[in-house]
């Protein structure tokens, strides 16, 4: 194993639609546990008014700069 540098942990290497599934569910549960749900939904709802708004909704810098204004951020 050291050798090849093959991680000893099958997940490690996963990746693709299921990494994605997973790395989703891994933050649901630290936000559900975190007690951050409401924090999390006051930022969905900012980003998502502000795209709305915007005219190239596609513009990432506006949205993270829309992110980082919430207080919650």
């Amino acid at each position: 194993m050291i050798e090849t540098k093959i991680p000893m942990v099958p997940h490690a290497r996963m990746g693709g639609v299921d990494g994605l599934r997973m790395s989703r569910a891994a933050f649901a549960v630290m936000i559900k546990f975190s007690d951050l749900l409401d924090d999390f939904s006051t930022i969905v709802d900012a980003v998502s008014m502000s795209a709305a708004v915007q005219e190239d909704p596609g513009n990432l810098t506006q949205l993270i700069a829309t992110i980082k204004e919430n207080q919650h951020y």
